[in-house]
């Protein structure tokens, strides 16, 4: 999954990024990470919403990454996260 063209088919790769965020595993870190420097929209989303779903605490990785989105939205459900996973 780590070598998903992330421009080849967006669909497939946030759908790949959404099941990854539900294998609790340090590697699952690693593959969200790289989904949040696509430069696909639809795949950052994916990693934002996705590491909610982590109970690993490198999660930061992931959401330093994202908290600083060009797309607004990306953004703002990365801050979303960052606030539930407080409060787990």
């Amino acid at each position: 999954m780590e070598m998903m063209p992330w421009t080849e088919n967006v669909t497939l790769a946030s759908k790949a990024v959404s099941l990854t965020s539900h294998i609790q595993h340090e590697r699952s870190i690693d593959i969200l990470a790289m989904a949040a420097t696509s430069n696909q929209d639809i795949v950052r989303l994916s990693a934002a919403v996705g590491v909610r779903n982590l109970r690993i605490p490198s999660t930061n990785k992931v959401l330093e990454i994202l908290k600083e989105d060009r797309n607004h939205e990306v953004k703002r459900l990365a801050l979303d996260s960052i606030e539930i996973l407080k409060l787990k």
